[in-house]
């Protein structure tokens, strides 16, 4: 049954010029999404660690500059969350910077 989906619109289908808009979306959105997930990284070792003072500073980072994490970012391979950190290491101190800041305690 997989086999018989496609795609909607496979890449011989995208006219030139939307082609062309896909290329030009990913040299914007590539160093974006590059530097937001250097930043979660950093904040996961943050959360790992214990240390609440980055941990503040990279949820604190300047909204408009779109480059605050998002403090429910979980990693990839374990589903952990900097909540889940801060638990583990029975951490209240970051757990309620973290809740204050709507990290999602049903994670």
């Amino acid at each position: 049954m997989l086999e018989q989906l496609q795609p909607v619109i496979e890449e011989e289908q995208l006219s030139p010029r939307a082609t062309q808009l896909k290329n030009e979306n990913k040299k914007v959105w590539n160093p974006w999404w590059n530097e937001y997930l250097t930043k979660c990284a950093e904040f996961m070792r943050a959360a790992r660690k214990g240390d609440y003072n980055s941990v503040a500073r990279l949820i604190n980072v300047d909204f408009a500059a779109d480059m605050a994490v998002n403090v429910n970012y979980q990693e990839p391979k374990t589903g952990y969350s900097a909540l889940h950190y801060a638990v583990i290491n029975k951490d209240t101190e970051l757990a309620n910077l973290l809740v204050k800041n709507y990290a999602d305690v049903k994670a």
